[in-house]
């Protein structure tokens, strides 16, 4: 059972390549973890150019990002991208992510 649900949020900053680390952390001390990225921030977690295929993070801390990768294939940390808050809403009363995931968390 966890502690609670934490929702960490990554924009466009170049922090952003310390996300897996802060994710990481926060899963190992019993929390599940909700990060949300902007478009800007997925240039730091997903964006693969040039370097041999390897995201910005995966470069700054290898280790971070692969210990990263295996709390999101345990399921403590989910992804959820801005975009995805359309694809739960079409018309007025439908549930709106952004909404609903901050409800649902212990700390934003």
């Amino acid at each position: 059972m966890p502690k609670g649900r934490i929702l960490v949020c990554c924009c466009g900053s170049v922090a952003g390549v310390k996300i897996p680390a802060i994710c990481t952390m926060l899963a190992r001390e019993g929390f599940e973890v909700k990060l949300v990225m902007t478009k800007g921030g997925r240039h730091f977690l997903e964006s693969r150019r040039g370097d041999h295929g390897i995201c910005p993070a995966e470069l700054y801390n290898p280790q971070s990002w692969e210990d990263f990768r295996k709390e999101m294939q345990r399921g403590v940390v989910t992804v959820v991208n801005d975009s995805d808050d359309w694809a739960t809403w079409s018309k007025l009363g439908d549930p709106i992510l952004h909404i609903d995931v901050s409800k649902s968390c212990l700390c934003c």
